[in-house]
């Protein structure tokens, strides 16, 4: 390929990716499962019903879930919204920390992409906004916004909490 045509490569890349994480109904190991968790959790977050003593899933999920459930959205609507800010927050990550995007992009494709993003929605959107939105504060050196930003990833899923001992 000419190094013109990179940025090109790259766009059409992550639109294609973009489109079917948007539009993957049913793929996935855990799509059935999170269709379930989905359906079950109440539009109307009441504290007393276990939101912050509860185990499964986890309290942004749910306040997420929540939220998307008020509007009355299916679950297609929520995975495919869920499925562009990955794409957005992987965006920035790639345009921030790697130089040649695309390259980057299909490194994260077997493992990312195909594993956590597609099957494992909660761990992809932990892994994602701490790529895209926590790492700059760890690379700056901001502490306690890093922490804040770990535990918010943390909130989709307990991944997070390993991020915890990066400062360390």
């Amino acid at each position: 390929r000419k190094p013109q045509y990179e940025e090109h490569i790259y766009w059409i890349s992550w639109g294609a990716m973009t489109a079917c994480l948007c539009l993957r109904f049913g793929q996935g190991t855990d799509y059935v499962t999170y269709h379930a968790i989905y359906e079950t959790i109440p539009a109307a977050i009441d504290l007393s019903q276990g939101y912050i003593c509860g185990f499964y899933p986890e309290i942004g999920w749910r306040v997420l879930s929540a939220a998307f459930k008020m509007f009355h959205a299916p679950f297609w609507i929520f995975t495919m919204v869920l499925g562009l800010a990955e794409m957005l927050l992987i965006h920035r990550y790639l345009r921030m920390y790697v130089r040649r995007r695309i390259m980057g992009l299909f490194l994260l494709c077997p493992v990312l992409y195909i594993t956590y993003m597609i099957s494992g929605m909660r761990q992809g959107l932990a892994i994602c906004v701490f790529l895209g939105l926590v790492l700059p504060f760890y690379m700056e050196k901001q502490w306690v916004r890093y922490v804040i930003g770990t535990l918010f990833a943390a909130s989709f899923h307990r991944v997070g909490y390993a991020w915890l001992v990066l400062p360390a």
